[in-house]
């Protein structure tokens, strides 16, 4: 009994020392307009062409550990405010995230979630990727003329882990940006 008593006494404690471990290398990463935690050093790509950008930062875990396979974070900037379309932003939000699962062959389950970043409102949605391969949590957020999108992939094995919701609700719109619209 004491041979089992101390076996599972060690796996408990490597098991907390591995949860331990995956939280500690996340880090604050973005630029003036966002800021989001990533569990390590984010890349970055970006267009810059007169007036309009897009950014993109993302981290493909190298670690075992990560339950998730991607995290990314994209700033696009649209030459109209997309604030104006009121009601129909939902929808032009929701069709965007429509293509995306198309794109990846994907479905987008119909059931939308409204989240908040500070003051700013935003819309979760979950695809489903093919052949039951996993899942990308995306959530979508507008700020005047940017339009900011998050997305976790997740492989089947690993859905519903924590990870998701710590990088999702790390996302913050800086305050300077948002007055610059």
């Amino acid at each position: 009994m004491k041979r089992f008593s101390f076996s599972l006494l060690t796996i408990l404690l490597s098991a907390a020392s591995l949860l331990c471990s995956c939280g500690s290398d996340w880090t604050r990463q973005g630029n003036v307009n966002f800021s989001a935690e990533f569990p390590g050093k984010a890349k970055d790509t970006a267009t810059i062409e007169d007036n309009l950008y897009t950014l993109r930062l993302y981290y493909e875990p190298s670690k075992t550990s990560d339950p998730n396979a991607y995290y990314d974070v994209s700033s696009y900037t649209l030459p109209s405010e997309l604030d104006l379309l009121g009601a129909n932003l939902d929808d032009a939000l929701k069709a965007d995230a429509q293509v995306y699962a198309w794109s990846i062959d994907g479905t987008l389950d119909t059931a939308v979630a409204t989240v908040r970043s500070g003051k700013h409102v935003g819309f979760q949605y979950t695809i489903r990727m093919p052949d039951n391969m996993g899942v990308v949590t995306m959530r979508k957020f507008v700020d005047g003329k940017k339009l900011y999108t998050l997305r976790v992939i997740t492989p089947a094995a690993h859905l519903g882990n924590p990870e998701i919701k710590k990088f999702l609700d790390s996302f913050e719109i800086k305050e300077k940006a948002a007055e610059k619209k």
